[in-house]
């Protein structure tokens, strides 16, 4: 049985039953896999959670979850869920977007984005900046989308605020800094905030990717990085499957650096190590 001490006085205890349930519960909800050596994890990531209502046990604090679901288990996904981003990360699938995807679309001036799994918004900002760079004037006359999606409700507050430690830019160069951010004075030394041109091109939304209903857009371009490495080989595909019906043919697919499509799944031509394209659809009628 895992056990932490969160004072000096007060330890926390989480048995093999509870864990179980507990992984059961956010496999079920969210398609997120916890391995059975993350009970150390799980402990810490819930522990202010029962701080906070006044549980002792965790067997107790699943009864809280049960019985106020709608409310505790949106804070139990933010609990357990990793939010860690910065801006241009993995920085060469943002030089892919300037010089293969706009490219590829310049014809109609049509570009739909979508950031599955946005976290905390570097990602989705860090899409429009771009874009916003390699267009320039130009840009009004584009049909330019860019939705960003989460599971976590508190990282979607975060982005949505557009307020970043300065940490988190420290990839931007001095005129990107410049011509899109805004420094923080006083109580906000140290931070940056997004300007409102670019947080007004990105929508964000509250959606798990096992059950994406709410969008239907078929998107020229999907980044969905670092987030099936979250997932078990079942999952992932079902993910991957809600993904390609949503891409236009044609469209482009970013994954994180250490992921990869399944090696027997069809429709994508490789581009590069996690950068894959969907191939357009033959009429069979020609040849």
């Amino acid at each position: 049985m895992a056990e932490l001490r969160i004072h000096s006085d007060i330890s926390l205890k989480l048995g093999d039953r509870e864990f179980e349930e507990i992984r059961k519960l956010i496999w079920q909800e969210t398609g997120i896999y916890l391995g059975k050596q993350k009970k150390s994890l799980v402990i810490s990531r819930l522990a202010k959670r029962l701080r906070t209502l006044g549980v002792k046990t965790f067997k107790g604090y699943l009864e809280v979850l049960k019985k106020d679901w709608q409310h505790e288990f949106s804070l139990f996904i933010d609990a357990l869920t990793t939010n860690y981003s910065y801006f241009f990360r993995e920085n060469r699938h943002l030089e892919l977007l300037k010089t293969m995807v706009i490219p590829c679309f310049n014809s109609e001036k049509k570009l739909y984005c979508w950031s599955a799994g946005c976290a905390t918004g570097e990602e989705p900002y860090s899409i429009a900046i771009t874009i916003m760079e390699a267009l320039g004037p130009e840009l009004r006359k584009w049909d330019l989308k860019i939705y960003a999606t989460d599971i976590s409700s508190s990282a979607l507050a975060i982005a949505r605020r557009g307020i970043y430690k300065m940490e988190k830019v420290e990839n931007a160069s001095p005129h990107i800094l410049k011509k899109y951010f805004l420094k923080g004075r006083g109580k906000w030394e140290g931070c940056v905030k997004v300007k409102d041109e670019v947080r007004k091109l990105v929508v964000f939304k509250k959606i798990n990717l096992l059950d994406p209903k709410e969008i239907t857009l078929r998107f020229h371009l999907i980044f969905c990085r670092n987030v099936l490495i979250y997932f078990n080989s079942e999952t992932r595909r079902k993910v991957l499957e809600n993904l390609k019906r949503r891409l236009k043919p044609g469209g482009f697919l970013f994954l994180g650096h250490s992921e990869t499509l399944p090696i027997d799944e069809k429709g994508f031509s490789f581009i590069e190590p996690s950068a894959y394209r969907l191939q357009e659809q033959k009429d069979e009628r020609w040849s």
